[in-house]
């Protein structure tokens, strides 16, 4: 089997034989994968066939590959030991004499570790394997036919939780209520904001990752594809590790090294971020314990967990499972009974880490039972030839389920037929080809932002680093170990005013190698309890800002500006009246970002009030793709916006308070919108009551880092 890479133009003018790069081997490709530094970050992504690369993928390689994949997610579950306590603390390093491949506690073993809350998921109807639906990969499962059905633009995966009445854990749980409250879809259904108390927890990833073989050798696509269907559920962290695994297991159809595929997928995860620390840890246990996966976990655990927002089981926290995930992966090092038994017995969330491992694991080596002793097990326990169920379990109790209109049983080969449809429906809408037998896949280089993250941006800090203030306003580090003001960590920034002043507090940071004319988005977790602020850029005299109404709990806000100069303090201030105004502000994000603008539907200046609705029409719109409908706003309290295609309800977006009495203050909400024809016609409606709105933006949709 093998990949190879050609130019269209070549085929054109007879010159086929002439490859742009050797051929390129499963086992050892070197594919140039130049970075986003290189690129135009606002360059349409739009293909042109006389110049766009192509990879060839068989269409046998990839059903062998995407086969691997998803039994090695049932194999991984199957295997790996979740919520083990040693006394008060969860039990990290487990003994390798517990590991049993396919035959962990969810497959009905108890015999070192008894599950007394769960059922057994793996079962046998008439002599054939029934893999009963767990959160590990049900919803995995069900993006097929969200794919397949609707589509994947955020309110048709909106649409297709509802009519289906998903029943998930944690952010799933909150997503579904929210969509069925709200009508709200992603991003706002994994957020804080909109009440997602679980966005925090690990269904962003554990239920997206093989979004990646929908995407396969397409790793810019399913990177956007990680973080839509991520944001889902989640936010912040989950969201980064769903894109990093979405990212490898793309890459994992042109590479078997997990080298490479590691190295080339961590762009996708903000350097310096918390995740990008961890992988380095990872990295760091593996060159320290290659062999001794026990001593790797304790130091991880012991050294490297932090706590989040709203967290309540330790085992669940997604870094000290994403450094699991990273350290079982290398530890394998192409050995996948190695990387079963370090990602199944390495402790936390071990189910749900084997499941990721073990499915990227399947897809580079892809699927063959008659060859190798690991597959024949696969095959023998959970596949047999094709014939084996996957039961989706209304019935028990055991939640995570489609509640409504899905069907009980499905044959695993019919879910793989699925993949392989939704794959050649994604490959065509990004500008790939279907030849024979033969997928042509366009080359696609990670199109991301830069992180702009500096050493304390997540104000961890023991002393207060990175950050000044202006002469009547105080900053210093608040300590918060419970999260009550802060938001990941224990610490955060409190800024207030000096003792007996009143009038603007402004804190901020310096950042002083921007690139003039780019776009930039801060994202920051502020608490203000209730205290009107801004966040803001500044250059000398020029300043744009974003305004907020704040809560009484942390939540995120952001601003997008453009550089009017290398250097500009970003930061964020608020007019206090009293001693006792502060705000709380944590986690300071900042990250260039992919503006491609089709320019403005509306353009308002000053502000036009609104009353009940607005309607408008696109110029020339790209149709049946997720585009962003940035609206740059006034209001004065919170209420939902109703988003209507041509009259009919697509989705509610919310629109928060961002001004005391209507004169001034602004923010931006960024509405994802799917055009159907050219003649649609958007209309917002907020009856009852009024809006000011300066301009309507149409822009193609892309990733963020802070999601």
């Amino acid at each position: 089997m093998q990949l190879t890479r050609t130019n269209n133009k070549m085929k054109k003018t007879h010159l086929l034989s002439l490859f742009l790069a050797s051929v390129l081997l499963l086992g050892g490709c070197s594919q140039d994968n130049s970075s986003s530094d290189t690129l135009d970050p606002d360059a349409p992504t739009t293909i042109d066939p006389a110049t766009q690369e192509y990879l060839t993928l068989s269409k046998e390689t990839y059903r062998n590959k995407t086969t691997g994949g998803l039994l090695g997610q049932f194999a991984g579950f199957f295997s790996g030991y979740e919520f083990v306590k040693d006394g008060p603390l969860p039990y990290v390093g487990l003994p390798a004499d517990w590991f049993e491949f396919i035959n962990g506690p969810y497959a009905g073993n108890n015999k070192h570790f008894i599950i007394t809350e769960r059922y057994d998921r793996l079962r046998e109807k008439d002599g054939v394997p029934s893999i009963w639906s767990d959160d590990d990969y049900h919803i995995d499962i069900f993006n097929q036919t969200i794919i397949d059905k609707y589509g994947y633009s955020a309110d048709n995966i909106k649409d297709a939780w509802k009519y289906y009445k998903v029943h998930d854990w944690g952010g799933g749980y909150e997503a579904s209520r929210i969509m069925n409250v709200n009508d709200y879809s992603s991003p706002f259904t994994g957020t804080l904001e909109a009440g997602n108390v679980y966005s925090w927890c690990t269904e962003a990833y554990i239920e997206n990752e093989t979004i990646g073989m929908d995407a396969a050798a397409m790793p810019d696509t399913a990177n956007l594809l990680g973080e839509r269907f991520g944001s889902v559920t989640g936010y912040f962290e989950p969201v980064m590790w769903a894109k990093l695994y979405a990212t490898m297991y793309s890459y994992a159809y042109i590479y078997d090294d997990i080298n490479v595929i590691l190295e080339k997928s961590r762009v996708v995860v903000p350097t310096g971020s918390w995740p990008d620390r961890l992988i380095n840890v990872a990295q760091e246990m593996y060159q320290k314990y290659p062999n001794d996966y026990v001593s790797a976990a304790k130091e991880i655990f012991n050294n490297y967990y932090r706590t989040t927002k709203g967290i309540d089981n330790i085992q669940t926290n997604p870094g000290i499972n994403g450094a699991f995930a990273v350290y079982s992966m290398l530890y394998g090092q192409g050995d996948y009974m190695k990387a079963a038994l370090a990602s199944s017995m390495m402790g936390f969330d071990g189910d749900c880490t084997a499941a990721t491992v073990c499915g990227l694991y399947g897809i580079m080596k892809g699927f063959h039972p008659t060859e190798n002793e690991v597959d024949a097990q696969i095959n023998q326990k959970l596949y047999q030839d094709g014939t084996s169920i996957y039961h989706n379990d209304t019935v028990t109790g055991f939640d995570p389920y489609i509640g409504a209109n899905y069907p009980e049983n499905q044959l695993v080969e019919s879910i793989l037929d699925l993949y392989q449809k939704n794959y050649e429906k994604i490959l065509v809408n990004n500008g790939g080809r279907i030849e024979g037998d033969n997928y042509l896949v366009p080359v696609q280089t990670l199109r991301i932002g830069k992180s702009y993250l500096f050493d304390n941006y997540d104000l961890e800090a023991e002393e207060l680093n990175g950050f000044s203030a202006t002469n009547n306003t105080t900053i210093g580090v608040y300590e918060d170990g419970d999260n009550l003001y802060s938001h990941s960590g224990y610490r955060a920034m409190r800024v207030g005013l000096q003792e007996g002043q009143t009038g603007k507090a402004r804190a901020y940071h310096t950042f002083d190698k921007l690139e003039v004319g780019r776009h930039y988005r801060l994202s920051t977790f502020i608490r203000s309890d209730g205290l009107f602020y801004e966040l803001f850029a500044k250059d000398g005299e020029n300043i744009q800002a974003s305004t907020f109404k704040g809560a009484e709990k942390i939540q995120n806000a952001a601003l997008i500006f453009k550089a009017t100069s290398s250097k500009m303090d970003v930061g964020v201030a608020f007019n206090g009246e009293i001693d006792t105004d502060f705000l709380i502000i944590d986690d300071f994000m900042l990250e260039e970002i992919r503006n491609v603008s089709y320019g403005n539907i509306i353009s308002n200046e000053p502000m036009k009030k609104y009353l009940s609705n607005v309607s408008v029409q696109a110029t020339d719109p790209v149709l049946n793709r997720q585009m962003i409908l940035r609206v740059k706003y006034r209001c004065l309290s919170d209420f939902d916006v109703s988003v209507l295609r041509n009259g009919a309800q697509t989705l509610n977006v919310p629109f928060y308070a961002c001004s005391q009495d209507n004169n001034d203050g602004e923010n931006i909400v960024e509405i994802p919108f799917e055009f159907k024809t050219k003649e649609d016609i958007v209309t917002l409606s907020f009856l009852g009551n009024s809006i000011y709105i300066q301009s309507i933006e149409l822009l193609d949709s892309t990733t963020y880092l802070f999601r």
